[in-house]
């Protein structure tokens, strides 16, 4: 039979919940597989195997990027939300997007509660940033 590929939407220990762009399928993973820090978004290659009557990861295929905190990888875009209130730690959003930079993820952020924050607030986040986001 012959491998298809799928990309992890979770993974628990051996076992793995993928999604192969029609469905969801509980796969298991070998060990060699697992040590390689198998992560959700991976994409992966799969086949059913007749002795164990289950699906198999065969391969770990190429990540484009990763995450540590949350692990996951192949990430196109991230939201950063920000308020006025409570104060906005603009030094942590600076840290974010450069980490973004670094894994080539497109960054937006996102202000919310704009029923009670000051149209200055917005003004100040728009010039600040208006380089690195849309």
């Amino acid at each position: 039979m012959m491998n298809k590929t799928a990309r992890v939407l979770r993974s628990v220990g051996a076992d793995i919940l993928l999604f192969n762009g029609e469905k969801e399928i509980k796969a298991l993973s070998p060990k060699q597989i697992k040590l390689q820090g198998l992560c959700a978004g991976d994409k992966v290659e799969y086949e059913f195997n007749e002795s164990s009557n289950a699906f198999i990861l065969t391969k770990l295929l190429d990540r484009k990027n990763h995450i540590d905190r949350p692990t996951i990888s192949n990430v196109d875009n991230a939201f950063i939300v920000i308020s006025e209130v409570p104060k906005a730690d603009f030094f942590v959003v600076d840290k974010i997007l450069v980490y973004l930079g670094i894994e080539n993820i497109k960054p937006f952020i996102i202000i919310s509660k704009l029923d009670i924050i000051d149209e200055k607030f917005i003004d100040i986040v728009k010039e600040q940033y208006k380089d690195c986001v849309e």
